[in-house]
C-alpha cells in the first residue's frame, strides 16, 4: 500500500509544478488539461517500475503500451474528423458530439481487435464474451498476481512490500497452491522441528519453493537449503560443454546429497521441466552424466530406497509441458488448466487439502490390504491398446502403498504428491507378454510416443515406438535382453 500512495504524492508533486508553470506560460485551459495527463501517466510509470522490479515481472511493451497508444491516435483523428464534418454539415454541436463519440468508441474498439492485443481467451472472458468462469474463478480481467504466503516482516528497501512474495494467475488458484506447498510439507515430507530440509527445484519455480521454505519455517524447520536447476542451462551443458565432463561428478555436488541425507534431513523434489529440453542433444552424453550420477550418488540413492530419510517428490507446471499436455489452449489457459489438474490430483480441490490427503493415503492403505487378503498368484493386464500381459506373483508377496514409515525416526510421510500407486514385487522370471503405453513418455529429454515392450519369462526382448528420437533407440538397444523386473 505505502509503495502506490508514495507514487501518487510524487505525481502529485509533479503535477502541481507542471500546472502552475504553465500557468504562468500562458496557456489558461491547456495548462490543467495537461497536467491532468501528467498525473496518472508518472503514477502509471512509477508503479510499473515497481511492479517489474519487485515482481520480476517483464512487461509486454507492445501490447500493453504502444498498440494501445497508435489506437488511440486512430481514434482521436477519427473523432475530430467526424466532429468537424457534422458540425458543419448541420451546425448542431450536441449531434457532432454524440456521433464524434460513437465513431470514437467503434473506431478504438475494432482497432484494438485488429492489432490482436488481447487473448482469445481474454475476450471470452468479457462480459458477454461467451465463456462462464467457473464459480469462485473470476475472470482474467479482473484478477491480478496477488501475494499468497505470509507478510509478517517486510523489506525496508522493498518500501512495504512483502519480503516473501508469490504471484499467481487469481487469488483462488494461489490460495490452493499455497495449500499444496502446505500439504507437501506436512504430509509430503512431516518436517520435524529442528529438521534441515533440502529443496531441488528449477529456478524457474522459485517462487514455489519460497512458498514451501515459509510453511517448512512454519513447523519448525532448521535450515531450508537449497539444490537449483535451470533446463536452460542443462542443455546448453549437453550440447557445448567439454565431452569429459560427463563421466564424472564434482565432489561438492556428491557430498551435498551425502550430507543431507545421512544426516537424516527431508528431501523435497519440485519435478518441473520441459518434457523436450533435450530434444537433439547427444544421448551418448545423457547416459554417460547418468551413470556417473548413478555411482557418485551411491549412498543417497540406497538411503532414499530403503527410506531412511523422509522424501517427497511432487511437480509444478511448466509452460512448455502445460502446451503439450493442452495445445489447442493458449499458453496462459494451458498452464491454469495443468495447475488445476495437478490439485486436483493431489486432493487440493475444496475443503481441508491436509485432511482430504490423509483421507485418500487411508483409502490406499485399504486398498492395498484388500489386495494382499486375495493372495493372487498371477496377474493378467489386457487393453485395448493391445497390452498382453502375463505377471506371475511369488507365494507370500505383499502390497503396499499410501504413506511410508522413515526407518530411522519412525516419521510417517508420502513419497509421492499426488499418487494413486499401489505396488507389490513379482517373480523375476514371470512376466511374459507385451504391454503398450497409453501415454507418451518424457525420456532423457525427449518425448516418446506410441511405445511399448514385448517381455518373455522377466527381460525385453522387443521394444517398438511410434514416434522417437535418438535417445529412445539406443534405450531400445540397452534394454534389449535386460531383466525388467524382479
Amino acid at each position: 500500500m505505502a509503495v502506490p500512495v508514495f507514487h501518487s504524492a510524487v505525481a502529485l508533486c509533479v503535477h502541481i509544478v507542471v500546472v502552475v508553470a504553465l500557468l504562468y506560460a500562458g496557456l489558461g485551459i491547456w495548462a490543467r488539461l495537461i497536467g491532468n495527463v501528467i498525473f496518472p501517466l508518472i503514477v502509471c510509470l512509477l508503479n510499473c517500475r515497481a511492479v517489474s522490479r519487485l515482481l520480476r515481472y517483464r512487461w509486454n511493451v507492445a501490447a500493453i503500451f504502444v498498440i494501445p497508444l497508435l489506437c488511440a491516435l486512430i481514434m482521436g483523428a477519427v473523432c475530430w474528423g467526424v466532429y468537424a464534418l457534422v458540425l458543419k454539415v448541420t451546425g448542431v454541436m450536441i449531434a457532432a458530439f454524440v456521433l464524434a463519440f460513437v465513431c470514437a468508441v467503434a473506431v478504438y474498439a475494432l482497432a484494438l481487435l485488429k492489432s490482436h492485443c488481447f487473448s482469445k481467451r481474454e475476450l471470452q472472458e468479457l462480459p458477454m464474451g461467451g465463456k462462464n468462469p467457473a464459480p469462485g474463478h473470476p475472470p482474467a480481467f479482473v484478477t491480478a498476481r496477488m501475494i499468497c504466503v505470509r507478510a509478517a516482516q517486510t523489506d525496508p528497501d522493498q518500501k512495504g512490500f512483502a519480503k516473501k512474495e508469490v504471484f499467481s494467475m487469481n487469488t483462488t488458484l494461489a490460495q490452493r497452491q499455497q495449500a499444496y506447498a502446505r500439504l507437501l510439507l506436512q504430509e509430503g515430507l512431516n518436517v520435524q522441528k529442528g529438521q534441515l530440509l533440502a529443496i531441488d527445484c528449477p529456478v524457474d519455480q522459485a517462487w514455489f519453493a519460497r512458498l514451501c521454505a515459509a510453511a517448512a519455517y512454519d513447523m519448525g524447520c532448521r535450515e531450508v537449503v537449497m539444490n537449483w536447476n535451470d533446463d536452460a542451462l542443462t542443455r546448453e551443458k549437453y550440447l557445448h560443454a567439454a565431452d569429459e565432463v560427463f563421466d564424472s561428478v564434482h565432489s561438492w555436488t556428491a557430498d551435498f546429497f551425502e550430507k543431507v541425507s545421512a544426516e537424516g534431513g527431508a528431501w523435497l523434489a519440485i519435478h518441473a521441466v520441459d518434457p523436450e529440453n533435450l530434444k537433439g542433444c547427444d544421448p551418448d552424453r545423457i547416459q554417460r552424466a547418468q551413470i556417473a550420477s548413478g555411482k557418485a550418488l551411491e549412498g543417497f540413492r540406497r538411503r532414499e530406497t530403503n527410506n531412511e530419510f523422509p522424501w517427497c517428490v511432487c511437480s509444478v507446471p511448466t509452460e512448455r509441458w502445460a502446451r503439450k499436455v493442452f495445445p489447442e489452449l493458449e499458453t496462459e489457459a494451458a498452464m491454469e488448466k495443468l495447475w488445476e489438474a495437478i490439485l486436483q490430483a493431489a486432493y487440493v480441490d475444496g475443503g481441508d487439502a491436509i485432511a482430504n490427503w490423509r483421507a485418500h493415503s487411508a483409502e490406499l492403505a485399504r486398498r492395498t490390504e484388500r489386495l494382499n487378503a486375495c493372495a493372487f498368484s498371477t496377474l493378467h493386464y489386457e487393453t485395448g491398446l493391445g497390452t498382453d500381459l502375463t505377471v506371475e506373483l511369488p507365494e507370500g508377496h505383499f502390497w503396499a502403498g499410501g504413506a511410508e514409515t522413515c526407518v530411522t525416526s519412525g516419521v510417517r510421510f508420502s513419497a509421492n504428491i499426488p499418487t494413486e500407486e499401489v505396488f507389490t514385487l513379482p517373480v523375476k522370471t514371470g512376466v511374459n507378454g507385451v504391454v503398450y503405453a497409453s501415454r507418451p513418455l518424457s525420456l532423457q529429454g525427449n518425448l516418446i510416443e506410441g511405445f511399448g515392450f514385448e517381455l518373455k519369462e522377466g527381460k525385453i526382448v522387443r521394444a517398438f515406438a511410434e514416434k522417437r528420437g535418438r535417445s529412445a533407440a539406443q534405450c531400445h538397444r540397452r534394454g534389449r535382453g535386460r531383466i525388467l523386473s524382479g
